[in-house]
């Protein structure tokens, strides 16, 4: 279980002003001439580093147009003395990452999370997930959830909602729907999103009476998630001209 990990609140806000700001600015600046670094340059930067807010440093990871100079800058960051990453600052390296094939990088900060007592999320989990399906390992895509069970974590809707997606982008439809019904017996409710996941599978695998039987087979949900869903479905329709 995780305990005395340090806590955060579970939303990562960084707004135009931050990454506009000039500390973060100038940071960007020294690291973009970082193939040209002095022991002056470093030191500048060591200086600049320790007057940044948590959501700063934020900024400058994401304000980085190459991921692997942002994944860098982190690991930098933190051999530095007299600095420490605020555990907000995690989540967003693992959110920055997850749009790459960064895959080991992203394992890598989840396990220094771990041995750091540092509160994880389910999303943080998802993010190594899709990193590592980006990079075609979908088998070690899905062995994120055994770490996320030895953990301590538990499941939930966001992370359910990212395994089905990266089984149905690995063309492993019939998996996805076995996880479906996973989800179900351990009491975890699809909603939009997987419902929406789960017809595009379909149409994608040319299976509109597959698509057709799900929605039939759907549970009494709220109107919110009929109407959502329609739209997925008329993009099937409309894709294999069954439009009456």
């Amino acid at each position: 279980m995780q305990r005395e990990r340090r806590e955060v609140p579970r939303r990562i806000e960084v707004d135009e002003d931050e990454l506009r700001h000039p500390l973060v600015r100038e940071i960007c600046r020294l690291i973009d001439l970082r193939a040209a670094w002095t022991p002056k340059l470093e030191s500048e930067l060591k200086r600049l580093l320790c007057s940044l807010k948590p959501s700063q440093v934020c900024a400058v990871l994401r304000a980085q147009s190459d991921e692997r100079v942002a994944l860098q800058f982190f690991y930098w960051a933190d051999r530095q003395w007299r600095y420490r990453h605020n555990p907000i600052v995690y989540h967003a390296m693992l959110k920055v990452l997850d749009k790459t094939k960064l895959c080991q990088g992203a394992k890598r900060i989840l396990r220094l999370m771990v041995r750091r007592k540092i509160e994880i999320w389910p999303e943080d989990f998802g993010c190594v997930m899709v990193s590592f399906s980006r990079a075609g390992h979908l088998r070690k895509a899905m062995q994120v959830l055994t770490l996320m069970q030895r953990a301590g974590v538990e499941l939930d809707i966001s992370v359910c909602n990212t395994a089905i997606n990266v089984l149905v982008e690995g063309k492993r439809l019939e998996k996805a729907l076995r996880f479906l019904q996973r989800m179900l017996v351990v009491g975890i409710e699809p909603n939009v999103i997987t419902y929406n996941c789960l017809i595009k599978g379909y149409c994608e695998m040319n299976q509109v009476e597959g698509a057709i039987k799900l929605i039939e087979e759907m549970p009494l949900l709220v109107l919110l998630i009929k109407l959502a869903t329609i739209l997925s479905w008329d993009f099937c329709v409309r894709r294999e001209g069954l439009m009456n």
